[in-house]
């Protein structure tokens, strides 16, 4: 049998298993979703929900209690900055079982509209469509998204818009305005801008960091001026590595008692890819591809939902056997990790951090890329 019909084969042997594979977690989600909203499990979303309560009494919606613990089970408190404050705000106005429903949808509409827009102006690959649309709905971020009732999948909505933006669109003030909100919303997008910069798409990152600094004044002109240091001082309370389902390096090296190395590499890491982008020309979208890469491996929290982020590098690639593995990763479902890592020590050390195999996979072929610009002692240009 020669190499080309081994190399359908395989190919078609994954898409049968993506197609089975995906119909079973869409059924597996369904019933936990509904299981979920079943019993009041509304994590997350509760949090957002409670920091909109205490704000209605004047109190800090970064403490750490619940007093409305007759209504909803949550299982952390919210960690998001003082812009999200308007949304909290928003969501108390209403009975919390019915919003959430409401939200749910909401995230599945723009994650559709997400997918829609990477089909439409961005699938760039030889993969078949339909697998590729059935492989993104049983993604195991998605699904903690809807579970948790998180914003990821509004968040992805925007980034496709800015992506859409740096391709379509000549003027560089769509793109910025969207970055800047993205990097208010969710800090670890500033990585970005800095790379942005470091690339030679100057404009767009000073842009994008001047919209940023005007949502970060918006909640000063709202609520207390003492909202950055309770939110901080939130964070401090909260954050350890090595929670569970956080893929960053940092936690990984942490579970082996290592985190100095685990800072280390992220810190190299980081260096190299500021170095590479300011030698080589890249092609924007490609840049922010990467960048996305590196911020889920260097970022202190990197959550298996962050992860959704990765999602247009699948369609905007020609997919090598490193996309075809992690494609396989980020389909495991983050229940099963950590039904695993609860084993034993060992096993948290693998399959804690588990989605990280994944990110690790799809770096590998950007290594290529930064070595050849490296070692170049002139500006080369790298195709998108």
């Amino acid at each position: 049998m020669n190499q080309t019909n081994l190399t359908r084969m395989s190919r078609k042997g994954y898409f049968l298993f993506v197609i089975y594979g995906s119909i079973v977690l869409l059924g597996f989600y369904s019933y936990d979703l509904y299981k979920s909203a079943k019993n009041a499990e509304i994590y997350d979303f509760g949090t957002f929900y409670l920091s909109g309560y205490f704000l209605s009494v004047v109190e800090n919606p970064y403490q750490h209690s619940n007093p409305l613990s007759a209504k909803m089970q949550i299982g952390a408190y919210n960690l998001n900055p003082p812009i999200f404050l308007f949304f909290s705000e928003f969501l108390y106005q209403f009975e919390l079982v019915p919003i959430y429903v409401c939200w749910q949808i909401f995230s599945f509409l723009c994650f559709s509209l997400s997918i829609f827009i990477l089909l439409k102006f961005f699938a760039w690959n030889d993969i078949n469509k339909f697998i590729l649309v059935m492989w993104s709905f049983a993604f195991a971020g998605f699904y903690q998204v809807l579970y948790n009732g998180q914003m990821q999948a509004f968040l992805l909505l925007l980034y496709c818009l800015f992506l859409w933006s740096l391709v379509k669109t000549k003027k560089t003030i769509i793109p910025s305005l969207l970055l800047g909100f993205l990097v208010a919303v969710k800090p670890f997008f500033g990585l970005i801008l800095v790379f942005l910069f470091a690339g030679g798409y100057r404009r767009i990152a000073v842009q994008s960091l001047i919209a940023f600094s005007f949502f970060c004044l918006l909640p000063l002109l709202r609520y207390d001026f003492n909202v950055y240091q309770q939110w901080r001082a939130s964070i401090g309370e909260s954050f350890v590595y090595d929670d569970l389902s956080n893929n960053s390096l940092l936690a990984f090296f942490t579970r082996l008692h290592l985190l100095w190395l685990g800072k280390i590499m992220a810190g190299f890491i980081v260096l190299s890819a500021i170095l590479a982008f300011y030698r080589g020309k890249f092609n924007a979208v490609k840049l922010c591809n990467i960048s996305f890469v590196i911020i889920l491996l260097a970022s202190p929290i990197s959550w298996t939902t962050y992860t959704l982020f990765l999602l247009p590098i699948f369609y905007l690639e020609r997919w090598t056997i490193y996309h075809y593995i992690a494609s396989l990763v980020f389909l495991v479902p983050v229940q099963l990790v950590f039904g695993l890592s609860n084993i034993s020590y060992y096993h948290a050390v693998i399959f804690g951090s588990f989605h990280l195999f994944g990110i690790v996979l799809l770096f590998i072929p950007y290594i290529k890329d930064f070595i050849s610009v490296l070692k170049a002692w002139r500006r080369p240009i790298l195709d998108g």
